[in-house]
């Protein structure tokens, strides 16, 4: 019997609640952050547990309203950090993991946001292109290995209207 193991980093409520869901399904959560050592530690937890990791699932989603003009070095960094590097590190380790045993899927969250930016979040439009072209040279780079990567893209969720709402677009304009 194949196990499914779910990585999911989280920094908000709704994200914990997911968490807490996870929990019941026999899955072990953890916030590593893009940090090494915190990751391997992840997979080495897993490896006990479960024997090997089968899926990975990336779906962090941290999102720092500012226009380009407002932009500052800290969000840009810290935008790179939270979206983008935190799935580069751990796609890389576990992918590794996954490459052992020949198999094993990763999926990678994203957003329309990375084809359709509305000018609200600049950063976060970039930090989801960065996760879509992770995601293809991982798949070229990890398919050769046995290893299926995926992304999804996102569309609107319920607040989106409020949490992107632009003075540059009329992406939701309507509402949703």
């Amino acid at each position: 019997v194949s196990t499914a193991s779910y990585f999911t980093e989280y920094r908000n409520e709704h994200a914990a609640r997911v968490n807490e869901q996870m929990l019941q399904l026999n899955s072990i959560i953890k916030q590593a952050d893009g940090d090494s050592e915190a990751i391997n530690q992840l997979v080495k937890d897993v490896e006990a547990k479960f024997g090997r990791i089968d899926v990975l699932v990336y779906n962090n989603n941290d999102v720092i309203r500012t226009h380009l003009e407002n932009l500052t070095r800290d969000v840009f960094e810290s935008q790179l950090n939270d979206n983008t590097k935190s799935c580069f590190v751990l796609t890389r380790i576990v992918g590794a993991h996954m490459a052992e045993y020949g198999n094993g899927k990763i999926v990678i969250v994203s957003s329309i946001h990375c084809d359709k930016p509305n000018g609200s979040a600049v950063m976060y439009s970039i930090s989801k292109g960065c996760l879509n072209m992770l995601c293809k040279e991982s798949a070229l780079y990890f398919g050769r290995l046995g290893i299926q990567t995926n992304l999804i893209e996102a569309g609107a969720v319920e607040g989106d209207d409020k949490l992107f709402e632009s003075e540059f677009s009329p992406l939701y304009a309507m509402g949703l």
